[in-house]
């Protein structure tokens, strides 16, 4: 029987290659309608060469040289920077770009743009090293150097796939110089932190800083949604802020800052007992608030997906710096078959991760274990309800002597526990109760008669309570 005889095998060739035009809009899109620089600093996996279309391989080569030069990302300064470059003709002038800016994605999905940009590549790239190694035989490569050069090539793949950046200390140690050299030489420019009206707070951690958590913990009634609204009512006065409230409704959020603006007793203007000069100062206060750029979401028991799709939308259309959250144990979790303190690590993990994606500072306030509540000692990092210590950078622990006595003003500490890049300490204020304010104490010094720190001591955790065996 005559044998059969071997079949070639097939060419292969990129006769259908995978791609996404409409895809590449969308996140070109997302990149020039939101300004660019939140969404470029958050894709630092996405590269020019990686879209198919060539005519959006220039634009995002020229929205990646406006954002490394700091400049603003718009339609008019996307095309200047093509027509610099003798591109604006070839991506189809202004024309094509004022097409792109009308498309009909959402900026808040580019994650999801960005990943099928890079999904789409990736596989194009596969494509083509299958046909290299189809091709193979009939070049008569030598199989050992094939095998080495397509490892190599799996594993540049896999570095587009993973994303991220492989950074040599002698590039970060230059990158670092040149930071603290322009520094040194501008005094007077602001700093990326933003600063916060308590300078024993910022002579510790040195303001908020972009990309990280921070999480503001205290028992219940000792002041945390009041400082918060303190910090708010100083940042907004430069940056625009973000707050999400699980816990009260934005109106009295406001009536607070009213209260606390206007040096107002906030039970009064709750209850509407006012008098005439009150009524002119809270017109007065309206006014300075709507000046303020503060953009407030009130929403029952949201997740930490929710609070990453409303971070993303107040960071691309409001322009926000900074984001704070009331609180932590008022979030909702994703699963219900794990132990709390898996929970809420978890969120915590995943707020951080939220954080460092939108590079803005987020603040979220927390509640302690109330073990030792009854004797009003001061708290300590590990009494973090459920933990989540772990993950944030820096946590600020409140405390005040007359938590459970209700007088009108009392003495705040904000206990600086941990601080991943700063210094631990404490922070002495004094605390209005009647209108919410809170400022810091003249040289940071304990008033007269203020409770000494008392000396680091580990709290015990209570005695698990004996089983009872079983008789039978």
């Amino acid at each position: 029987m005559k044998p059969k005889p071997v079949r070639a095998l097939p060419r292969y060739t990129d006769t259908a290659p995978i791609h996404d035009i409409q895809m590449e809009r969308n996140i070109l899109f997302c990149i020039i309608t939101s300004g660019g620089d939140n969404i470029m600093a958050r894709v630092p996996f996405l590269r020019a060469g990686m879209f198919y279309d060539a005519r959006h391989e220039l634009i995002f080569a020229a929205c990646q040289r406006l954002y490394d030069r700091a400049a603003p990302i718009d339609i008019v300064t996307v095309s200047r920077e093509l027509a610099a470059h003798k591109h604006l003709e070839s991506v189809g002038g202004d024309g094509y770009l004022s097409g792109i800016s009308n498309e009909l994605g959402h900026w808040a999905h580019w994650e999801e743009y960005a990943k099928q940009i890079l999904n789409d590549f990736t596989l194009r790239r596969l494509r083509g090293l299958a046909c290299e190694l189809a091709a193979a035989p009939e070049e008569n490569k030598d199989s050992q150097e094939l095998v080495n050069q397509t490892i190599e090539k799996l594993l540049s793949i896999q570095g587009h796939i993973t994303g991220g950046e492989i950074l040599t200390s002698r590039a970060l140690a230059l990158e670092v110089m040149d930071d603290l050299d322009k520094m040194s030489s501008n005094p007077n420019k602001p700093r990326n932190y933003i600063t916060t009206a308590f300078s024993a707070l910022n002579d510790l951690i040195a303001g908020f800083e972009p990309g990280k958590l921070y999480l503001i913990a205290a028992r219940t009634g000792c002041g945390k949604t009041d400082l918060m609204l303190n910090l708010v009512l100083d940042i907004a006065k430069s940056h625009p802020v973000g707050i999400i409230s699980a816990e009260m409704k934005g109106k009295a959020l406001v009536r607070r800052m009213v209260s606390n603006l206007g040096n107002l007793n906030r039970l009064d203007v709750r209850r509407g007992i006012l008098n005439p000069g009150d009524m002119d100062e809270i017109i007065r206060v309206v006014s300075l608030l709507a000046d303020h750029n503060i953009y407030i979401y009130d929403f029952g028991r949201p997740t930490a997906l929710d609070i990453r799709a409303k971070a993303m939308t107040l960071v691309g259309m409001k322009k926000i710096k900074v984001l704070f959250i009331d609180h932590l144990h008022r979030l909702k979790f994703h699963t219900h078959y794990k132990a709390m303190h898996d929970n809420v690590r978890e969120v915590v993990a995943e707020l951080a991760d939220t954080a460092r994606a939108l590079n803005i500072p987020i603040i979220v306030n927390a509640q302690l274990i109330r073990e030792f509540a009854k004797e009003n000692r001061r708290p300590v990092r590990e009494q973090l309800r459920e933990g989540g210590e772990d993950d944030a950078d820096d946590i600020i622990l409140l405390w005040r002597p007359g938590a459970y006595q209700h007088p009108q003003k009392d003495t705040l500490e904000m206990i600086v526990g941990k601080s991943r890049d700063g210094a631990t300490g404490v922070v002495y204020c004094q605390y209005d109760l009647t209108t919410g304010r809170i400022g810091q104490c003249d040289g940071n010094h304990p008033p007269e008669g203020h409770p000494p720190q008392d000396q680091p001591q580990q709290h015990p955790k209570p005695a698990s309570q004996p089983v009872e065996e079983n008789p039978f």
